[in-house]
């Protein structure tokens, strides 16, 4: 402090001076520190541009067009459910199945629409040609389909051999203790079936 007692202002003193000099910014200027000053936002240095939105839509981005019905089992559905129309759902089932779309699905869909349209015997030997390219836990509905569509037809002696093979394998299982249960499908659910019940009906 100099004689006399006066307090010099504070600009004139060393700490006054550091702390009247505005701070430059710099790029290297570690985040977090005292000495960290925000950069100006001024036209040319360290400015952010904001793209305004197109007009129009209020996207850049084009909408997305919807999903295009164009596989063949999609559009065999359609003809069956909606257009109510046999004579379209049928060549399309059958080219779901040439295509190898959905197989399974494509031949059971088809043998329905041909029962429901008096073409049982096409139905029969779609199922019988095309049942290999089947997984064979399908076998089992199938052999099903087609008794019903034997009975339909009146082939009474298809449907015999059909009922012959299944009580024998049947039988097998009960001998062997393998299953005691099965699963089945009545009326849309899923049931628990015992082998003796399944030989008995």
């Amino acid at each position: 402090m100099p004689s006399g007692g006066r307090r010099l202002p504070p600009w004139t003193s060393p700490r006054g001076a550091a702390e009247a000099v505005p701070q430059r910014w710099s790029p290297c200027t570690p985040a977090g520190s005292g000495n960290h000053v925000t950069p100006p936002l001024r036209a040319g240095c360290c400015s952010y541009r904001v793209t305004p939105p197109v007009s129009g839509g209020g996207c850049s981005r084009p909408p997305r067009a919807p999903p295009a019905v164009d596989s063949p089992y999609l559009r065999a559905k359609q003809a069956q459910l909606i257009e109510k129309d046999p004579n379209k759902a049928v060549p399309l089932f059958w080219a779901a199945i040439n295509s190898g779309e959905r197989i399974e699905s494509a031949l059971k869909d088809m043998a329905t629409v041909l029962k429901q349209a008096n073409r049982a015997e096409e139905a029969i030997e779609a199922i019988r040609s095309f049942r290999h390219r089947c997984p064979n836990e399908a076998q089992e509905s199938l052999d099903n389909i087609l008794l019903d569509l034997y009975k339909k037809c009146g082939r009474t002696k298809e449907q015999i051999e059909m009922l012959t093979v299944k009580l024998r394998m049947v039988d097998e299982d009960l001998a062997s203790g393998r299953w005691k249960a099965k699963l089945s499908k009545s009326h849309g659910r899923v049931v628990y079936l015992s082998l003796r019940d399944e030989k008995a009906r």
